[in-house]
Protein backbone atom coordinates (compact mmCIF):
# COMPACT_ATOMS: atom_id res chain seq x y z
CA UNK A 1 0.00 0.00 0.00
CA UNK A 2 1.19 3.36 -0.98
CA UNK A 3 2.03 5.94 2.00
CA UNK A 4 1.18 9.55 1.65
CA UNK A 5 4.78 11.65 0.51
CA UNK A 6 6.57 12.16 4.25
CA UNK A 7 8.57 15.37 5.33
CA UNK A 8 11.03 15.54 7.12
CA UNK A 9 13.36 18.29 7.11
CA UNK A 10 12.98 19.88 4.07
CA UNK A 11 9.48 19.46 2.71
CA UNK A 12 7.26 16.45 1.47
CA UNK A 13 9.47 14.40 -1.87
CA UNK A 14 7.74 12.58 -3.67
CA UNK A 15 7.25 8.90 -2.32
CA UNK A 16 9.07 6.32 -4.17
CA UNK A 17 9.44 2.60 -3.02
CA UNK A 18 13.38 2.20 -1.50
CA UNK A 19 15.08 -1.33 -3.56
CA UNK A 20 18.17 -1.14 -1.88
CA UNK A 21 18.03 -4.41 0.06
CA UNK A 22 20.63 -3.41 2.65
CA UNK A 23 18.12 -0.94 4.03
CA UNK A 24 14.83 -2.95 3.86
CA UNK A 25 15.31 -5.75 6.41
CA UNK A 26 16.54 -3.43 9.00
CA UNK A 27 13.39 -1.00 8.56
CA UNK A 28 10.61 -3.40 7.29
CA UNK A 29 8.38 -2.40 4.37
CA UNK A 30 9.27 1.35 3.43
CA UNK A 31 8.85 4.47 1.35
CA UNK A 32 12.12 6.37 0.25
CA UNK A 33 12.12 9.61 -0.93
CA UNK A 34 15.30 10.90 -2.88
CA UNK A 35 16.43 13.62 -4.85
CA UNK A 36 17.38 10.69 -7.70
CA UNK A 37 18.38 7.44 -7.67
CA UNK A 38 22.07 8.11 -8.24
CA UNK A 39 22.20 9.86 -4.79
CA UNK A 40 21.71 6.03 -3.49
CA UNK A 41 24.98 4.48 -3.94
CA UNK A 42 25.19 0.54 -3.37
CA UNK A 43 27.20 -0.99 -0.46
CA UNK A 44 30.76 -0.89 -0.68
CA UNK A 45 31.24 -4.49 1.63
CA UNK A 46 28.40 -7.01 2.48
CA UNK A 47 28.95 -10.23 4.84
CA UNK A 48 26.04 -12.55 6.58
CA UNK A 49 26.76 -15.30 8.84
CA UNK A 50 23.99 -17.03 9.54
CA UNK A 51 21.38 -14.22 10.67
CA UNK A 52 23.92 -11.76 11.24
CA UNK A 53 25.03 -9.28 8.11
CA UNK A 54 27.76 -6.66 8.35
CA UNK A 55 27.59 -3.70 5.46
CA UNK A 56 29.50 -1.03 4.96
CA UNK A 57 27.63 1.44 2.22
CA UNK A 58 27.69 5.39 1.54
CA UNK A 59 24.62 7.54 0.59
CA UNK A 60 24.64 10.99 -1.17
CA UNK A 61 21.33 11.79 0.74
CA UNK A 62 17.86 9.75 1.45
CA UNK A 63 14.53 10.44 3.25
CA UNK A 64 13.11 7.38 4.52
CA UNK A 65 9.59 6.82 6.44
CA UNK A 66 9.77 2.99 7.58
CA UNK A 67 7.24 0.81 9.22
CA UNK A 68 7.54 -2.12 11.19
CA UNK A 69 8.76 -5.13 9.64
CA UNK A 70 5.86 -7.87 9.20
CA UNK A 71 5.47 -10.49 11.92
CA UNK A 72 7.34 -13.19 9.90
CA UNK A 73 10.69 -11.42 9.55
CA UNK A 74 12.85 -12.01 12.27
CA UNK A 75 13.15 -9.31 15.22
CA UNK A 76 16.96 -7.46 14.66
CA UNK A 77 18.97 -5.45 16.66
CA UNK A 78 20.73 -2.68 14.38
CA UNK A 79 23.53 -0.95 15.60
CA UNK A 80 24.67 1.66 13.47
CA UNK A 81 27.88 3.87 13.33
CA UNK A 82 28.39 7.04 11.39
CA UNK A 83 31.87 6.99 9.81
CA UNK A 84 31.28 10.57 7.91
CA UNK A 85 27.92 12.30 7.30
CA UNK A 86 25.04 13.01 9.00
CA UNK A 87 22.20 10.43 10.23
CA UNK A 88 18.99 11.81 12.27
CA UNK A 89 16.07 9.70 12.95
CA UNK A 90 12.64 10.56 14.43
CA UNK A 91 10.68 7.63 16.69
CA UNK A 92 7.57 8.03 18.52
CA UNK A 93 7.73 11.73 18.50
CA UNK A 94 11.30 12.88 19.59
CA UNK A 95 14.23 13.06 17.10
CA UNK A 96 18.13 12.49 17.35
CA UNK A 97 21.21 13.29 15.39
CA UNK A 98 23.96 10.83 15.37
CA UNK A 99 27.26 12.48 14.88
CA UNK A 100 30.23 11.21 12.71
CA UNK A 101 31.91 8.62 15.02
CA UNK A 102 28.94 7.84 16.90
CA UNK A 103 26.93 4.83 16.62
CA UNK A 104 22.90 3.74 17.96
CA UNK A 105 21.24 1.00 18.36
CA UNK A 106 17.48 0.27 16.80
CA UNK A 107 15.06 -1.91 16.63
CA UNK A 108 13.43 -3.42 13.99
CA UNK A 109 10.00 -3.62 14.61
CA UNK A 110 10.22 0.08 15.48
CA UNK A 111 8.41 2.77 12.85
CA UNK A 112 10.63 5.34 12.09
CA UNK A 113 11.79 8.55 9.61
CA UNK A 114 15.21 8.79 8.22
CA UNK A 115 17.32 11.37 6.98
CA UNK A 116 20.52 10.25 6.08
CA UNK A 117 23.16 12.57 4.06
CA UNK A 118 26.51 12.37 3.09
CA UNK A 119 28.84 9.89 4.12
CA UNK A 120 29.87 6.80 5.12
CA UNK A 121 27.88 4.59 7.18
CA UNK A 122 28.76 0.79 9.43
CA UNK A 123 25.37 -1.11 10.10
CA UNK A 124 25.25 -4.37 11.85
CA UNK A 125 22.06 -6.26 11.62
CA UNK A 126 21.84 -9.22 14.97
CA UNK A 127 19.05 -11.25 15.50
CA UNK A 128 17.45 -10.94 18.54
CA UNK A 129 17.49 -15.13 19.45
CA UNK A 130 21.30 -14.16 19.31
CA UNK A 131 21.59 -12.79 22.63
CA UNK A 132 21.09 -13.68 25.84
CA UNK A 133 18.19 -13.96 27.53
CA UNK A 134 19.50 -11.78 30.51
CA UNK A 135 20.94 -9.45 28.29
CA UNK A 136 18.00 -8.89 26.31
CA UNK A 137 16.37 -5.88 28.65
CA UNK A 138 19.38 -4.15 29.06
CA UNK A 139 20.19 -3.90 25.51
CA UNK A 140 16.38 -2.91 24.20
CA UNK A 141 16.95 -0.15 26.96
CA UNK A 142 19.99 1.28 24.83
CA UNK A 143 17.98 1.46 21.94
CA UNK A 144 17.72 5.11 20.09
CA UNK A 145 20.20 6.72 22.12
CA UNK A 146 23.15 8.00 20.43
CA UNK A 147 25.86 6.57 22.23
CA UNK A 148 29.68 8.32 22.09
CA UNK A 149 32.81 6.98 20.92
CA UNK A 150 34.38 4.91 23.90
CA UNK A 151 37.12 2.18 24.07
CA UNK A 152 33.98 -0.54 23.70
CA UNK A 153 32.61 0.82 21.25
CA UNK A 154 35.65 0.90 19.24
CA UNK A 155 36.66 -2.41 20.37
CA UNK A 156 33.10 -3.98 19.14
CA UNK A 157 33.20 -2.00 15.83
CA UNK A 158 37.20 -3.64 15.72
CA UNK A 159 35.75 -7.09 15.75
CA UNK A 160 32.94 -6.37 13.18
CA UNK A 161 34.79 -5.28 10.48
CA UNK A 162 37.26 -7.75 10.94
CA UNK A 163 34.14 -10.18 10.28
CA UNK A 164 33.75 -7.58 7.63
CA UNK A 165 36.13 -8.03 5.89
CA UNK A 166 38.32 -11.71 7.06
CA UNK A 167 38.59 -13.61 3.76
CA UNK A 168 39.25 -16.95 5.53
CA UNK A 169 36.01 -16.97 7.44
CA UNK A 170 33.54 -19.27 5.91
CA UNK A 171 29.83 -17.42 6.91
CA UNK A 172 28.09 -21.00 5.25
CA UNK A 173 29.60 -23.23 8.11
CA UNK A 174 26.93 -22.97 10.52
CA UNK A 175 29.03 -23.35 13.41
CA UNK A 176 31.01 -20.00 12.17
CA UNK A 177 28.13 -18.85 11.39
CA UNK A 178 26.49 -19.38 15.32
CA UNK A 179 29.59 -18.07 16.59
CA UNK A 180 30.11 -14.70 14.60
CA UNK A 181 26.54 -14.21 15.46
CA UNK A 182 27.15 -15.23 19.75
CA UNK A 183 30.34 -12.51 19.13
CA UNK A 184 28.15 -9.67 18.10
CA UNK A 185 25.67 -10.24 20.33
CA UNK A 186 27.99 -10.07 23.40
CA UNK A 187 29.66 -7.05 22.26
CA UNK A 188 27.00 -5.26 21.53
CA UNK A 189 25.59 -6.42 24.63
CA UNK A 190 29.04 -4.53 26.73
CA UNK A 191 28.05 -1.10 24.26
CA UNK A 192 24.27 -1.33 25.52
CA UNK A 193 25.41 -1.98 29.41
CA UNK A 194 28.25 0.97 29.08
CA UNK A 195 25.14 3.16 27.62
CA UNK A 196 22.89 2.44 30.62
CA UNK A 197 25.56 3.60 32.88
CA UNK A 198 26.57 6.84 31.12
CA UNK A 199 22.88 8.08 29.81
CA UNK A 200 20.60 6.60 31.59
CA UNK A 201 17.00 6.53 30.40
CA UNK A 202 14.23 6.34 33.55
CA UNK A 203 11.23 4.69 32.85
CA UNK A 204 11.67 3.24 29.19
CA UNK A 205 12.33 -0.22 30.17
CA UNK A 206 9.46 -2.63 30.92
CA UNK A 207 9.53 -3.79 34.65
CA UNK A 208 7.28 -7.18 33.38
CA UNK A 209 9.79 -7.17 30.28
CA UNK A 210 12.98 -7.42 32.76
CA UNK A 211 11.34 -9.93 35.09
CA UNK A 212 10.58 -11.83 32.13
CA UNK A 213 13.90 -12.57 30.70
CA UNK A 214 14.98 -13.36 33.67
CA UNK A 215 12.66 -15.69 34.91
CA UNK A 216 13.58 -17.05 31.17
CA UNK A 217 16.99 -17.99 32.07
CA UNK A 218 15.92 -19.24 35.82
CA UNK A 219 13.62 -21.89 34.08
CA UNK A 220 15.12 -23.16 31.58
CA UNK A 221 15.07 -26.34 32.34
CA UNK A 222 11.87 -26.49 33.71
CA UNK A 223 9.44 -28.33 31.17
CA UNK A 224 6.53 -27.59 32.97
CA UNK A 225 6.89 -23.81 32.36
CA UNK A 226 3.92 -22.27 30.12
CA UNK A 227 2.61 -19.06 29.43
CA UNK A 228 -0.10 -19.37 32.13
CA UNK A 229 2.66 -20.49 34.69
CA UNK A 230 5.21 -17.43 33.64
CA UNK A 231 2.51 -15.00 33.80
CA UNK A 232 1.75 -16.06 37.09
CA UNK A 233 5.02 -15.95 38.60
CA UNK A 234 5.47 -12.47 37.48
CA UNK A 235 2.40 -11.27 38.55
CA UNK A 236 0.44 -10.80 35.63
CA UNK A 237 -1.35 -11.57 33.06
CA UNK A 238 -0.95 -13.94 30.44
CA UNK A 239 -2.62 -11.56 27.88
CA UNK A 240 -0.11 -8.51 29.36
CA UNK A 241 2.54 -10.73 29.01
CA UNK A 242 1.94 -11.65 25.54
CA UNK A 243 1.41 -8.09 24.83
CA UNK A 244 4.98 -6.91 26.49
CA UNK A 245 6.45 -9.25 24.21
CA UNK A 246 4.38 -8.38 21.26
CA UNK A 247 5.89 -4.89 21.47
CA UNK A 248 9.63 -6.62 20.87
CA UNK A 249 8.35 -8.73 18.11
CA UNK A 250 8.19 -12.15 19.56
CA UNK A 251 6.34 -14.00 22.44
CA UNK A 252 7.20 -15.46 25.88
CA UNK A 253 6.94 -18.79 24.58
CA UNK A 254 9.06 -18.01 22.03
CA UNK A 255 11.90 -16.35 23.28
CA UNK A 256 11.72 -19.20 25.92
CA UNK A 257 12.91 -22.06 23.25
CA UNK A 258 15.37 -19.63 22.22
CA UNK A 259 16.70 -19.40 25.65
CA UNK A 260 16.87 -23.51 25.88
CA UNK A 261 18.30 -23.95 22.38
CA UNK A 262 21.43 -20.83 23.08
CA UNK A 263 21.73 -23.03 26.20
CA UNK A 264 22.12 -26.01 24.53
CA UNK A 265 24.75 -24.84 21.62
CA UNK A 266 26.60 -23.11 24.22
CA UNK A 267 26.87 -26.71 26.19
CA UNK A 268 27.45 -28.18 23.41
CA UNK A 269 30.13 -25.68 22.08
CA UNK A 270 32.41 -26.34 25.16
CA UNK A 271 34.80 -28.43 25.65
CA UNK A 272 33.25 -29.69 28.79
CA UNK A 273 32.40 -33.61 28.78
CA UNK A 274 28.94 -34.42 28.51
CA UNK A 275 26.82 -37.40 29.81
CA UNK A 276 24.33 -38.03 27.02
CA UNK A 277 22.26 -36.40 24.83
CA UNK A 278 19.35 -37.12 27.01
CA UNK A 279 21.16 -35.48 30.10
CA UNK A 280 21.30 -32.66 27.97
CA UNK A 281 17.84 -32.48 26.50
CA UNK A 282 16.75 -32.42 30.16
CA UNK A 283 18.61 -29.57 31.39
CA UNK A 284 17.09 -27.43 28.50
CA UNK A 285 13.93 -28.34 28.86
CA UNK A 286 13.10 -30.89 26.85
CA UNK A 287 11.35 -34.51 27.49
CA UNK A 288 14.19 -36.62 25.08
CA UNK A 289 16.80 -36.40 22.54
CA UNK A 290 14.37 -36.47 20.06
CA UNK A 291 12.36 -33.59 20.57
CA UNK A 292 15.78 -31.81 21.24
CA UNK A 293 17.44 -32.78 18.36
CA UNK A 294 14.26 -32.09 16.23
CA UNK A 295 14.36 -28.37 17.63
CA UNK A 296 17.88 -27.58 17.39
CA UNK A 297 18.31 -28.82 13.71
CA UNK A 298 15.62 -26.45 12.94
CA UNK A 299 17.66 -23.57 14.34
CA UNK A 300 20.98 -24.52 13.69
CA UNK A 301 20.79 -26.52 10.83
CA UNK A 302 22.80 -29.45 12.42
CA UNK A 303 22.16 -32.30 14.90
CA UNK A 304 23.72 -31.75 18.39
CA UNK A 305 26.10 -34.34 17.97
CA UNK A 306 27.16 -32.68 14.17
CA UNK A 307 27.07 -29.49 16.38
CA UNK A 308 29.30 -30.50 18.93
CA UNK A 309 31.90 -32.19 16.63
CA UNK A 310 31.97 -29.36 14.27
CA UNK A 311 32.33 -26.73 17.19
CA UNK A 312 35.22 -28.85 19.14
CA UNK A 313 37.11 -29.31 15.62
CA UNK A 314 36.93 -25.78 15.11
CA UNK A 315 38.19 -24.14 18.26
CA UNK A 316 37.76 -21.16 20.32
CA UNK A 317 39.92 -19.63 18.08
CA UNK A 318 37.68 -20.01 14.94
CA UNK A 319 37.04 -16.27 14.56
Amino acid sequence: MRREPTAIEGGPLESIPIRAPELRQIIGRQRASAPDWDAFHARSRERRYGGLRIERFAITQVRLASTPTIRRDAVLIAYYHVVAGRFTVSRDGRSFTVAPGESVLMLSTGGYQYHIEDGEYLQALVPLQAFDPLEIADVLDAIDLPLQPDAVSRATWALLIALLDDPDDDPSDEVVASAAESAAAAAITQVAAVAIREQVSAGRRSSILSAAFLYINGHVSDITVDLAAMACALGTSSRTLHREFQAIGTTPMAALRNARLTAAAQRLASRAPLASLDELARDCGYSDRTSLTRAFRRRYGRSPAEYRTRATSVGPGAL
